[in-house]
């Protein structure tokens, strides 16, 4: 009874990760540096953060003034399915929102307002997905098979244009 209901739980998540392919603009960017980031060359100084799990590790520079933690088996993760690990950082100065990198086998997005961008990131293909013209993105996905790698934030609202560009910062040290 275990087993059909742990079955039946991983194909509703499933089912409900899907990305809803008519919902998505896509934009292609030949990867050169954007204005918005055009500034963006200071070397981070901090911690070597690194996770280990099933899919293989991820890596992250983190700097003094940034908390982070790592997780496992989607323990912490807000947005993380069952069986992804990663780490969760965010500005010491802010109690509100947190920014998520985590492996995982299924992820998908739905949504009318959805925008993506294909651009690179820590030398990789990433596609940067936003919800309704919002000028800070929503989630990073790192453009591989499966298992993906995905970057998220939740609640950041409050974060001010210095985290974001220093979180930009962060993303780019990623290497798994």
């Amino acid at each position: 009874m275990k087993i059909k209901r742990l079955v039946t739980l991983s194909l509703m998540a499933v089912m409900s990760m899907c990305i809803c392919t008519s919902c998505v603009k896509h934009a292609e960017v030949d990867g050169s540096e954007s204005e918005d980031n055009a500034e963006l060359t200071t070397e981070i100084v901090g911690a070597e953060v690194s996770v280990d799990g099933a899919h293989g590790s991820i890596t992250l520079n983190i700097p003094e003034t940034w908390n982070w933690e790592t997780t496992n088996n989607g323990g912490k993760l807000q947005t993380g399915t069952i069986g992804s690990y990663g780490i969760i950082l965010k500005p010491n100065e802010t109690k509100q929102g947190q920014i998520e990198v985590f492996y995982t086998n299924a992820f998908g997005l739905c949504g009318t307002g959805l925008f993506s961008n294909k651009t690179t990131l820590a030398d990789n293909p990433v596609w940067v997905y936003t919800y309704d013209g919002s000028k800070n993105w929503d989630y990073i996905v790192f453009d591989s098979d499966s298992p993906k790698i995905v970057v998220c934030h939740t609640d950041c609202s409050t974060w001010t244009d210095e985290m974001w560009d220093e979180a930009w910062l962060i993303l780019e040290t990623t290497s798994f």
